[in-house]
């Protein structure tokens, strides 16, 4: 073994401290792989003057030592030590354990060392592991992990590591399944209606679920009643459980709707003005409340429009697809209309410039007639007068400062087109 490649010279820079104990520690390991341990202390000092390298070296000149010391390399070693190691302060070293956080890039592993490694300058003695189990519980990034660690009674440094290594197992896994889970299923598209000057174009979305044409059951597919598409009398039909447009009635869509009963518009008029508490209250008796379309599927959403009327001009111009709208009685907000939409949307810009208006979590994925996906930053109620009639509109709110949208529904609603 004495052919074994020696450490590479100490580098006197960045954690001294640090590299010298690392460096010690390959030099322990080199000359007891090696056989240097075994031979004349003479021999062991001279080898390890020869591989520290000449900047320790040039420490090593400034070391007062007598001619026995010269050759002890267990006195060497302890002068390096004082030297590279300056004396610890307790305080400083249990205040950088105590703020130790788990970083967004960090595995559990390695937060866990990191803990240990910050842990063995604070001489916590037999409370060691007490108090790494203590600081994941409080550095650890993820809530429900922490409440895990909270609830687990008589909860111990490896039962703390155990969980926090299951939660992060389970979180790989979940990530894998629902990854797995986005490549099979489709989403639906919300389709944009383009207007032009005196006509206007609707690009449909396609029905994503339908096999392909060189699929071997072709043959088993009929015309479905209640979607209006081709699909396998045996699979989930994707009008399962939706809501008419229409009629309000369950399980079909609006273009294969047979009833005669069309809903309408129970529209109230304007309010004397109140508090704050009467206008809530008065909201909810007087106000009639318009619900936009969920996202469904992409049949759901695949709506064809013959032709659109102007309520106020016969001039088909760009004006005649923009209106204004007072939100929340308090600014009055100029909208785009799009009968392509099958929801409304407005901004977070927008959404900022007005007052208590609460904001929840939307699970509606929209995606445009050019395939563009957008995730909604959340949706929200909001109190929409027009011609002095009141209305409640949810709104899928979106990041950045695009113009505010009314989809078909709401359009229908405030009597802004005719069927």
């Amino acid at each position: 073994m004495e052919s074994l490649r020696a450490p590479e010279n100490l580098i006197l820079s960045g954690n001294v401290a640090e590299q010298w104990k690392f460096w010690r520690q390959k030099f322990e390991l080199y000359s007891i792989a090696s056989g240097l341990s075994r031979k004349e202390p003479t021999v062991q000092c001279s080898t390890l003057l020869h591989v520290i390298g000449d900047a320790a070296l040039e420490v090593y000149n400034t070391f007062t030592l007598t001619e026995s010391e010269k050759k002890d390399l267990n006195v060497l070693v302890t002068k390096f030590e004082e030297h590279f190691s300056p004396k610890k302060n307790i305080t400083f070293e249990r205040h950088v354990f105590n703020t130790t956080y788990q970083r967004a890039e960090e595995t559990f592993e390695q937060f866990l060392t990191q803990l240990k490694t910050k842990a063995k300058p604070c001489e916590f003695g037999t409370l060691t592991k007490e108090l790494i189990k203590d600081r994941i519980v409080v550095g650890i990034r993820q809530d429900s992990v922490r409440a895990a660690l909270l609830s687990k009674k008589d909860l111990d440094l490896e039962k703390a590591v155990e969980i926090c290594k299951a939660a992060e197992r389970s979180k790989t896994q979940v990530t894998h399944l629902n990854n797995s889970a986005a490549r099979e299923t489709s989403e639906g598209e919300i389709n944009a209606t383009v207007v032009k000057k005196g006509n206007y174009s609707h690009r449909p979305t396609k029905f994503r679920n339908n096999p392909s044409p060189n699929s071997n059951v072709n043959g088993n597919r009929h015309q479905c009643g209640r979607c209006g598409y081709k699909h396998q009398r045996t699979a989930i039909c994707p009008a399962e459980g939706k809501t008419c447009n229409k009629c309000g009635r369950r399980n079909h869509f609006a273009k294969m709707c047979r009833s005669r009963v069309t809903l309408t518009d129970a529209v109230r008029h304007k309010p004397m003005p109140n508090t704050t508490n009467n206008r809530i209250a008065t909201s909810k008796q007087r106000h009639q409340k318009v619900d936009t379309v969920e996202h469904e599927s992409s049949s759901e959403e695949s709506v064809f429009i013959d032709t659109l009327q102007s309520n106020t001009s016969e001039d088909r111009d760009e004006k005649e697809w923009l209106v204004d709208l007072t939100i929340e009685e308090e600014k009055v907000i100029n909208f785009k209309l799009d009968t392509g939409a099958h929801c409304n949307v407005i901004s977070s810009s927008v959404l900022k410039s007005l007052k208590n208006v609460r904001m929840k979590r939307s699970r509606m994925h929209l995606i445009t007639y050019s395939g563009h996906k957008i995730q909604p930053v959340g949706q929200c109620l909001l109190l929409c007068e027009y011609q002095s009639r009141y209305y409640t509109l949810t709104f899928q709110v979106i990041e950045g400062t695009s113009k505010p949208l009314l989809g078909l529904t709401a359009c229908t609603a405030l009597g802004l087109i005719k069927r």
